[in-house]
């Protein structure tokens, strides 16, 4: 049987993740903008689940480079 606190601290942290993923996003567009990377791989002291989400939901939005219209270099979690 699971936890009914289970689902309450799962959305807890979705809702965190996605407004971190919108703080991280204009960091990707600068870096892209300043360096043209072929690749973005965010490390940090965060469990490597949260940055792998953060990652795949910075990858779904398709984010555009500050110049050029170009897009932001693939963003992966190492």
């Amino acid at each position: 049987m699971s936890d009914p606190n289970d689902s309450s601290r799962q959305s807890r942290v979705d809702g965190w993740t996605e407004r971190a993923t919108g703080q991280v996003e204009p960091a990707a567009r600068i870096i892209a903008g300043m360096f043209d990377p072929k690749l973005i791989g965010p490390e940090g002291a965060l469990p490597s689940q949260l940055l792998r989400d953060i990652s795949a939901r910075l990858e779904v939005r398709n984010i555009e480079g500050q110049s050029r219209g170009l897009k932001v270099a693939p963003i992966r979690a190492t």
